[in-house]
């Protein structure tokens, strides 16, 4: 299931232009987490269209987003 996850979030980052798309798997480490996903940006307004994609086609499969600050730069 995270698997499937993990693909949505890589394929919404892939179509809305993210760059250099990695993900990174912590199972079995000490790590609150099982994996992390980065991605490059182009510019502040990019970077602010991607978390509003990734909550818009995420948080209709159930996912919760937990600390997204968004700069008013």
């Amino acid at each position: 299931m995270r698997e499937a996850i993990i693909k949505e979030i890589v394929r919404i980052l892939d179509d809305k232009k993210g760059e250099n798309i990695e993900v990174f798997e912590l199972k079995g480490s000490d790590y609150l987490v099982d994996y992390v996903v980065i991605a490059t940006a182009l510019a502040d307004k990019h970077a602010a269209a991607l978390l509003d994609a990734l909550k818009s086609e995420l948080k209709p499969l159930g996912e919760t987003f937990y600390a997204t600050e968004e700069s008013d730069e």
